[in-house]
């Protein structure tokens, strides 16, 4: 009897510290810096000016596509429901520009969408993950993987 109520005690205590560790290790949304909020826009961008930003330590978001691509095109529209259904303008820019600037490391696959935080890659959508898969589908699947970096 002892033993089971020990093994009781012992469970109880570690599902309540998962509970602490899950809810205070969520990555913390933050905001885009405010004038990125109010007008539905999807503006072109060069390196240029990306290098400015981050330097300036803004917090903004860039769609990176690849011209005559069907998978760009795709999440490009799903980008502009995005802005207009939230009122936010977002950035535009060819991929292979920037990934060869190396501004992003890791970045493989287009199209994706990189969000910056204080001139720093928040996240990015990696074209090869199954977890960003709905994300590249879907208006909804791409809300909510922004919406867990970002307040809309």
């Amino acid at each position: 009897m002892k033993r089971r109520v020990a093994f009781i005690i012992l469970l109880a205590t570690l599902v309540v510290c998962l509970a602490v560790f899950l809810i205070f290790h969520q990555t913390p949304t933050f905001r885009l810096s405010p004038e990125y909020y109010g007008a539905a826009k999807i503006e072109d961008i060069d390196l240029e000016d990306i290098r400015s930003l981050i330097s300036e330590k803004k917090s903004f978001a860039v769609f990176a596509y690849q011209p005559g691509c069907q998978t760009s095109a795709a999440l490009g529209q799903i980008t502009q429901d995005f802005s207009d259904q939230h009122s936010l303008r977002l950035y535009q820019t060819n991929f292979s520009d920037l990934k060869a600037s190396g501004l992003v490391s890791n970045l493989r696959f287009y199209p994706t969408f990189v969000i910056f935080r204080d001139g720093e890659v928040a996240a990015f959508l990696a074209a090869d993950s199954d977890e960003d898969a709905a994300a590249f589908s879907s208006l909804d699947g791409f809300t909510k993987w922004f919406s867990k970096y970002v307040e809309v």
